[in-house]
């Protein structure tokens, strides 16, 4: 699928070089790989730390709202650690 979008004459490469965005594009590339890479890896890392922020209690939220923590500071200071 990723040689018929975005190879030389690629649906999307050639859309991007008639648009004038890109003047020359190659899958493999290290631009391109990192594109694949990151393409497979980032819904991989969403399904792996789904349980663990699924794990998070709705009280330690309220805790820190309590105590006066906005969104940020709570993901911050407990969310993530």
């Amino acid at each position: 699928a990723f040689i018929i979008l975005l190879w030389f004459n690629g649906s999307i490469t050639l859309m991007l070089k008639q648009a004038g965005i890109i003047e020359d594009f190659n899958l493999y590339s290290k631009t391109g790989l990192i594109i694949l890479y990151t393409y497979f890896q980032i819904p991989l890392g969403v399904l792996l730390l789904y349980p663990a922020f699924d794990a998070l209690r709705e009280d330690w939220r309220e805790s820190a709202a309590l105590l006066g923590a906005n969104g940020w500071q709570f993901w911050r200071h407990i969310g993530l650690p």
